[in-house]
């Protein structure tokens, strides 16, 4: 079987079988092509351990497409990896003989790329927040939510007004269609309300444009884009004079650090970020294993 004809049955397999979403085939595609554009159309079989760190080492040596002074960042050679795994393991289901998915290594530990802040230094993001205007009441509540929750990005944005406030019980569709539960505290619960009473619209959306409307905020229905909240972000870290690299993603792993710190079980966090595997839970405990070691040290040493 030629590459070509596996990376249909692969696609076939992502799309219909798997109920994967439009955005995580897209991205496998892309990679996928990546690979088979510097293999070729190669038999399935020719796929070895040899041929696949050379694909590794090429990756590893190559500058970035956009940054030209830049080599690629071992993430994105962890989802190329990943990529070929998930073709190999679907092969391993379809009963054709395939390399052992098991034996494709990894890019990078997920913990290699961690980036977090703590309870004081979101204090200090939320202090640079002029929240006497409309905009700043929405920003907050975006801060306020995205640390309360650990939700992503994309489950931020997919948020409607309709939610239960008061209770603070906000139910959200994340990777897979994956339905949970996450919980407001009572900061965000404050910042939301503050938020809606200033809202003039009809919109649907949980969090909205508050500048100036144009023709693509009514086709989105004044919906918030994942880059606005970004900016967002950026600003009040920007402000505070805090790590550049902290992103609408680090609230999520700042939120799960805070908890574990704090006691939290780690079966109960995993609910939380609606991880599908404990082991991607368990990430997070490398960050905290020295204050755990005090904590054992303070209250075991009587």
């Amino acid at each position: 079987m030629k590459l070509s004809e596996a990376g249909l049955k692969f696609f076939a397999w992502c799309e219909l079988e798997q109920s994967y979403s439009p955005k995580t085939v897209m991205n496998y595609e892309h990679h996928f092509r990546h690979f088979f554009e510097w293999s070729g159309d190669i038999e399935l079989k020719a796929i070895d351990e040899d041929l696949i760190l050379n694909y590794k080492k090429n990756l590893l040596s190559q500058t970035h497409a956009y940054q030209q002074n830049k080599t690629i960042k071992p993430s994105t050679v962890g989802e190329k990896m990943k990529v070929i795994r998930t073709l190999l393991h679907c092969m391993e289901i379809k009963g054709i003989k395939a390399f052992p998915s098991s034996r494709v290594p990894h890019g990078v530990r997920a913990d290699d790329r961690i980036i977090f802040f703590t309870q004081d230094e979101f204090y200090m993001m939320t202090d640079k927040v002029e929240v006497g205007n409309a905009e700043g009441k929405r920003d907050r509540a975006i801060l306020e939510t995205l640390f309360a929750t650990g939700m992503r990005l994309e489950e931020l944005i997919r948020l409607n007004r309709d939610i239960n406030v008061e209770d603070g019980e906000v139910v959200v569709k994340g990777k897979f269609d994956k339905i949970r539960t996450v919980y407001l505290n009572d900061r965000a619960k404050h910042w939301v309300k503050e938020y809606l009473k200033t809202r003039q619209d009809n919109y649907p959306a949980l969090f909205t444009f508050v500048r100036k409307r144009n023709d693509w905020t009514e086709l989105n229905q004044g919906r918030i884009g994942k880059r606005s909240v970004q900016e967002v972000v950026k600003k009040y870290v920007r402000l505070a004079g805090l790590r550049s690299d902290i992103s609408t993603h680090s609230f999520r792993h700042s939120f799960a650090t805070h908890l574990i710190k704090n006691g939290a079980d780690l079966r109960a966090v995993q609910m939380f970020l609606g991880h599908s595997d404990l082991r991607s839970t368990q990430i997070y405990t490398h960050y905290v294993n020295p204050e755990l070691k005090q904590i054992h040290g303070r209250l075991m040493n009587f």
